[in-house]
């Protein structure tokens, strides 16, 4: 028998290996139109430097983590390892992160993302504007309140 035990907590140091993984091979999943050719293990201490990252496991194993930028109230990240999608991960994140920062709480997503779009639209969160950057056209989305 099969027990899920969902803990998040906050990011600890001996984390950073495994995230540092589950962040490029999230990444070379998921933006599969972009060049991903670039993309290094170094990636995520440069592109997390000084935000709050929550980390989820599953039965004690790192499935996946949320990281914030504080100042603004910006979810940066949120990736989940390949082998732990669909299994209530990203909404667990995201219930914890709207709990413990302060609301409301923003996001940006790609438009080519459909995946993740449709998560967050499941999830209550509400488009509230659209741009494009050098990855291409984004959606900006809050939570709910």
């Amino acid at each position: 028998m099969e027990v899920n035990r969902l803990l998040i907590r906050e990011y600890r140091a001996e984390d950073r290996t495994v995230l540092a993984h589950i962040y490029q091979q999230s990444r070379v999943k998921t933006f599969y139109w972009l060049d991903i050719s670039a993309y290094g293990f170094e990636d995520f201490d440069r592109d997390t430097k000084e935000e709050k990252i929550l980390v989820a496991l599953l039965n004690g194993e790192v499935a996946g983590f949320l990281s914030i930028w504080m100042p603004d109230n910006f979810i940066h990240h949120l990736y989940i390892h390949p082998g732990f999608v669909n299994k209530g991960i990203g909404k667990a994140l995201l219930n914890v992160a709207i709990k413990l920062f302060d609301s409301p709480l923003r996001l940006k997503c790609l438009e080519r993302n459909e995946n993740a779009i449709a998560f967050y639209l499941s999830q209550g969160w509400i488009v509230q504007g659209e741009g494009v950057d050098a990855n291409g056209a984004y959606l900006e989305l809050t939570n709910p309140t």
